[in-house]
């Protein structure tokens, strides 16, 4: 969901080097001299904790967008990284909210947080199952190297336990 804001207050997380590639090669292209410095800045939009700025040139006439991050691969997006991190310490959008209160920093909705939760999930889901599938085959290329199979030749993975119901450990 996107908010269209016309006055910027508050913190924001960015990605400096990415803002600051921004600015330097912000070229007009028109050949009247005009720069970033020669902007104003018309509205922000943001998206969860990804924010873009809209600026216009008061020479030519130029919009320019300047965005926090890069729509990089190798990156996890920041919305993406925010719920992420929120699964691994064990909270959730409540306390994600809270805390971005409390460091003046705009929070994702609950539909957003909750849309990429779910995406999220699945991607866990995926990976942890792609893992098991890897772990599986390695088992099985094990046992049939020992030789541990049964006699219709299915490979075994044997275990081995005491007995004992562990009182203390």
């Amino acid at each position: 969901m996107l908010f269209f804001i016309f006055s910027v207050g508050g913190r924001r997380i960015v990605d400096v080097m990415h803002i600051f590639d921004q600015i330097r090669n912000g070229n007009h292209g028109i050949g009247l001299g005009c720069t970033f410095i020669d902007c104003e800045f018309l509205k922000e939009v943001r998206s969860g904790y990804f924010s873009s700025w809209i600026l216009k040139c008061k020479m030519c006439n130029m919009l320019t967008k300047i965005e926090s991050e890069k729509n990089d691969l190798g990156c996890i997006p920041i919305n993406k990284a925010v719920v992420s991190g929120t699964y691994a310490i064990g909270i959730g959008h409540t306390q994600v909210a809270e805390f971005s209160a409390s460091i003046d920093l705009p929070c994702m909705t609950h539909t957003t947080y909750m849309k990429i939760a779910e995406t999220l999930s699945d991607e866990m889901k995926e990976t942890a199952w792609n893992a098991m599938k890897l772990a599986g085959i390695e088992e099985r290329r094990l046992a049939l190297e020992a030789g541990d199979v049964d006699e219709d030749g299915i490979p075994m993975c044997p275990v081995i336990a005491d007995g004992q119901w562990s009182k203390r450990s």
